[in-house]
């Protein structure tokens, strides 16, 4: 379609030639001829760059006619004889020029402003795309040169130096080669090319019509970097936003669509938004399992999964939402994951919460919701629940729906929590599974997975799990040796027979677990020494206690007893440095000792077979 600005830039040309010819191309008038023109074209080419329409023709025809008024104006002596005497092969001089240099200085190549008119943003990026416009762009070389020869040829033969001879050699010649041959090779190349390395060209399918006067989309000038389409209820707000996808094939009657808007008040009254993706209202062909993706990274067909994809990668969190049809998800909720495939085998560089929901007439819910919830990893996102329901008969019509709002309202409180705070849950086999399987995979497949090979080795996750996974292997205590033989001993001597009836509990004992602060505790802790599980131990034991009490203090063992003493002791043999409230509830039995250890809620030094030995030595 060609537009009222287009429109003008072509008359003002043809007025030009028109009115010059009409004078003879006589320095006095043709020069005012020549200003008019560039007025005309030159104002309305800069009003179409400033929009963002400005064509390389536009552009060229508006440097000719520069040329034209400064060789009228400046040089008529030189310049403007020349231009007088070939003004049609200097127009396609002009046309050359300009194809050759653009791209030299940075610009783009001569055909790029009309394919992006009329391909997906989603190409723009690939080597395919890129190779086409390249090759385009040399055949439009060739053809402004053909049309420049054509048009010198009533010029320099005698024979043919007449004004019919003129007429259709130098203006009928060039127009029937560029649109006899030029229009025609901008539609058949593209499509050979695809075809010719097995592809579907359906980037130049007729009927699609330019992507600027597609709904949403935005346009674009010849230099400006090209961007994605991003339809108005793309706009993000300033709320974090959680992106549900629903593949019901019925959106506007949809169970699961009920069960995903139950979230919809708790993540509100937090200050969240719900975005819902109806699959069903989206255009999203089939994969084709050509694998194009995993060598280039992105998918080269025009419809609307990059789009969603996008979207779901820019949220804060994701739920994905499926009915049961036939054991599994819906045709559609299955073809938008099978086009997930340039995400699948590429681990995120973040982490985000998730949640699975899937509504059944009463049969496989629970195992199609599980694999919704695996799914979640594909988009960096990890699951935090899963939301069922059974039901038939049509919509709301469901078991406990009263109970499925409850578990709704929680499961969204728990998603805003692990957005707000940033958690996570702890690695699991499955993400061991996953890092191995694809780990080895790519390994094995590099030269035909390259762009999923390069992601894994840019993130320096090929053969590190804990980088996968963000999360660190704690030091586990119980790796060391010397706790290791004395936890041994304790545990042989205990199932042996060896360890001696305690005495009865005493006053002293229930004191000590009753005592209210560290310091007091550790001061009574004596009343409940076992001498006898004690035998001739002899030994210092200090305390380091930090947090809400501030001291240090030891228990002095020697002549089965023990005896406290503030301050810390010469060369103690067991040093034991904990919190205040982390050591009292060990002591009370309260807190696992042995796992406040083993995850550094409290560090012992020195002799940590004694540390073992601290429950048998002292009771209460």
């Amino acid at each position: 379609m060609i537009r009222p600005a287009e429109t003008a830039i072509y008359l003002g040309l043809s007025g030009y030639f028109t009115a010059a010819q009409m004078v003879g191309y006589r320095i006095g008038p043709v020069r005012w001829i020549a200003l008019g023109g560039f007025l005309l074209v030159g104002g309305t080419t800069a009003l179409q760059m400033r929009r963002g329409r400005a064509s390389p023709v536009d552009k060229y025809i508006s440097v000719y006619l520069l040329f034209c008024l400064a060789g009228f104006l400046v040089w008529p002596q030189s310049l403007g004889r020349l231009l007088a005497a070939y003004p049609l092969p200097l127009l396609y001089g002009v046309f050359l020029l300009g194809l050759i240099l653009t791209p030299l200085v940075g610009g783009d190549l001569f055909t790029l402003f009309w394919a992006r008119r009329w391909t997906d943003p989603a190409v723009w990026d690939t080597d395919i795309f890129k190779t086409v416009n390249r090759r385009m762009t040399l055949a439009w070389g060739g053809l402004f040169a053909l049309c420049g020869l054509v048009g010198l040829i009533p010029e320099l033969s005698p024979a043919l130096d007449g004004a019919l001879w003129r007429l259709l050699l130098g203006l009928g010649g060039p127009l029937l080669i560029l649109a006899g041959v030029g229009a025609p090779f901008n539609k058949w190349y593209p499509d050979h090319h695809l075809r010719g390395l097995g592809l579907d060209p359906d980037i130049n399918r007729p009927g699609a019509g330019p992507v600027e006067d597609r709904p949403g989309a935005r346009e674009f000038s010849g230099s400006e970097k090209p961007k994605p389409a991003v339809p108005k209820e793309d706009k993000m707000s300033a709320k974090p936003l959680v992106v549900a996808v629903n593949g019901s094939p019925r959106p506007d009657i949809s169970n699961t669509g009920l069960l995903i808007e139950m979230f919809r008040s708790t993540l509100s009254q937090e200050g969240f938004d719900l975005e819902v993706i109806n699959l069903a209202e989206k255009k999203i062909n089939y994969c084709l399992g050509d694998g194009w993706c995993l060598d280039k990274g992105q998918c080269w067909q025009r419809d609307d999964q990059k789009a969603i994809m996008g979207r779901i990668l820019e949220a804060d969190a994701v739920i994905l939402g499926s009915p049961v049809y036939f054991m599994n998800v819906t045709a559609q909720m299955k073809t938008f994951l099978d086009r997930c495939l340039p995400l699948g085998h590429k681990p995120r560089e973040f982490w985000k919460p998730g949640l699975a929901v899937s509504v059944s007439a009463g049969l496989a819910e629970t195992e199609v919701v599980n694999y919704l919830a695996g799914c979640l990893r594909v988009f960096g996102a990890f699951s935090l629940g899963t939301l069922t329901a059974i039901g038939s008969g049509g919509p709301a019509q469901l078991y406990g729906l009263e109970h499925a709002e409850t578990r709704a309202s929680d499961l969204a409180l728990d998603l805003v929590r692990a957005v707000r705070e940033k958690r996570r849950l702890p690695a699991t086999d499955m993400d061991l599974r996953f890092f191995q399987f694809m780990g080895g995979l790519i390994k094995r497949s590099h030269e035909f997975m390259r762009h999923d090979y390069d992601h894994w080795q840019q993130l320096g996750i090929m053969d590190d799990f804990k980088k996968y996974a963000q999360q660190e292997m704690s030091s586990g205590s119980m790796m060391d040796p010397q706790l290791r033989q004395a936890w041994f001993k304790e545990l042989i001597a205990k199932h042996q027979g060896g360890e001696t009836e305690m005495r009865p509990e005493s006053d002293g004992l229930k004191e000590a677990a009753d005592a209210k602060t560290c310091k007091q505790l550790i001061e009574i802790m004596p009343l409940g020494f076992q001498p006898t599980a004690a035998g001739d131990l002899k030994a210092l034991i200090q305390f380091e206690i930090s947090g809400d009490e501030d001291f240090t203090a030891h228990l002095a063992i020697a002549e089965g007893k023990a005896v406290h003493h503030d301050g810390p002791a010469e060369n103690p043999d067991l040093t034991v440095k904990a919190p205040a409230k982390i050591w009292l509830g060990v002591s009370q039995g309260k807190i696992n000792g042995q796992m406040a250890f083993m995850t550094g809620k409290f560090k012992a030094k020195g002799d940590l077979g004694l540390l073992m030995k601290l429950n048998s030595l002292f009771k209460g």
